[in-house]
């Protein structure tokens, strides 16, 4: 397994006014959890109750979610060495690794041959594909186990109109297997293979088909992980059987055996409490949703998952230039209410709701990263289901184009990937344009990793914040 050390950033300052912003949905999610543990406490607190008597085996709370963590680890270790004794990958002689390099070229009268590629993309990368090459040369493995050595290249842009693509697949050799056997069958199954929703005037053809036997690190470092990783799990639970009493171990056996504990014989106690209402526990209920609420919308913040802030830049490897703040109407959604205040937005953000100084900065911003560049055509990308306008967009796109640049916006969405990668790909200059506090997920680092790999050139953000 490849590791990779990310440092991230956080700005303390406009983090805390970001969730001051949002006051009232704090304040909400913690009355719930008031009223939720409150209420449970009351319900539980009194009536009618039958117990059986306390025997010497019987556990407390505590040591039963012992047993349960201790055979969740069991669990664990039983997949770990499953994948471990059946994976091809896990085999492999990592001091003589067998690679069948195959580089495909697409071709399309259309223009569409990104499409086409990008289709060819995601299904060498499924476990369709790794199942039909499992079939063709009779190897009896998971398929999911051996698309582990199945390695898909980005494919990349020879012509501004995608009239040809590029397209490289590697596949790693089992232990035992015959090299030109799987280089006959993975050829085959990709010519086999058909694209959907794409028009058929195009054509696939093998480049060049390569085969090398080297040293790999990387495999030997992703073997010695897995091994590592059961070895913690196989020590962790013997940490834990080592303080199990009796009545534990009978526990964690029959949860290991499937079989069902006997029902045993008790004396059974009645006992009957008024119900009480614990003002101890809405307040730590309060308290409890509060925490839940800034843990979650701090996290988000944290590992890039939101952008909660003007000058956010996409965060990672996919971080970008932040060029500015266009102001766009807010969304009339049943939370907005929860989400945002008005009055603190308009004292905390006073300068980023300078449309003028904004629209001026941003466009100055682009002219300059331009001035060497003949082609001043710009799209601002959006990606959702609906294009955010707003009179802002239109008077800076105005005002662009009176400085010489041809700005236009367009909406990606990825739930039709052909047609989002054709956008991405046939654009020269990308500003991206998230909407602030709206939710990132991997979207805009699709947007940007498309562009950087079809050569874009990526100016920038523009954040477009809520009234």
């Amino acid at each position: 397994m490849n590791t990779r050390e990310n440092i991230i950033e956080v700005n303390f300052s406009k983090l805390f006014k970001s969730v001051l912003i949002q006051w009232r949905g704090i304040l909400v999610c913690g009355l719930v959890f008031a009223v939720l543990i409150a209420g449970a406490k009351y319900m539980t607190s009194g009536g009618t109750t039958t117990t059986p008597a306390v025997s010497a085996d019987t556990m407390t709370e505590e040591q039963e979610k012992a047993v349960k963590d201790a055979y969740l680890i069991y669990q664990k270790i039983g997949s770990y060495e499953e994948f471990i004794d059946n994976s091809p990958y896990m085999q492999l002689d990592p001091n003589s690794v067998t690679k069948i390099g195959l580089q495909y070229y697409v071709e399309s009268e259309n223009g569409n041959a990104a499409d086409v590629a990008a289709q060819y993309m995601f299904y060498a990368n499924s476990t369709e594909y790794a199942e039909e090459i499992i079939e063709a040369i009779g190897l009896d493995v998971d398929a999911t186990y051996y698309n582990t050595l199945i390695f898909v290249g980005v494919p990349e842009v020879q012509e501004e109109d995608s009239s040809s693509k590029v397209l490289n697949i590697t596949l790693l050799l089992p232990q035992g297997e015959d090299a030109g056997k799987l280089m006959t069958a993975a050829t085959e199954v990709i010519e086999n293979y058909q694209p959907t929703g794409v028009a058929e005037d195009y054509e696939i053809s093998l480049v060049t088909s390569v085969v090398t036997t080297t040293s790999d690190t990387n495999v030997l470092t992703n073997q010695n992980n897995y091994i590592t990783a059961l070895r913690n799990l196989r020590a962790a639970y013997a940490s834990a059987k080592s303080t199990f009493i009796a009545a534990q171990t009978e526990a964690l056996n029959e949860l290991i055996s499937g079989e069902d504990a006997e029902a045993e014989t008790a004396t059974e106690a009645t006992t009957t409490t008024a119900r009480v209402f614990s003002k101890k526990f809405a307040v730590l209920g309060f308290i409890l949703g509060v925490f839940i609420y800034l843990g979650i919308y701090v996290l988000k913040v944290v590992f890039g998952k939101k952008i909660g802030d003007y000058d956010s830049n996409v965060t990672g490897d996919n971080e970008v230039d932040a060029l500015g703040v266009l102001l766009v109407p807010a969304r009339k959604k049943w939370y907005s209410f929860l989400s945002r205040d008005k009055i603190l937005c308009g004292l905390f953000y006073k300068k980023e709701r300078n449309e003028k100084k904004q629209i001026a900065n941003i466009a100055s911003k682009l002219e300059f990263a331009l001035k060497n560049n003949d082609d001043k055509k710009i799209t601002l990308i959006q990606v959702g289901d609906e294009l955010v306008s707003s009179e802002a967009i239109d008077n800076f796109v105005a005002y662009a184009k009176e400085k010489g640049l041809d700005v236009t916006t367009a909406l990606v969405d990825f739930d039709d990937v052909a047609a989002a990668y054709k956008t991405i790909s046939n654009t020269a200059n990308v500003v991206v344009a998230p909407e602030c506090n709206a939710t990132l997920s991997s979207d805009y680092s699709k947007v940007i990793s498309i562009a950087r790999a079809n050569g874009s050139n990526l100016l920038g953000s523009i954040m477009l914040m809520q009234k």
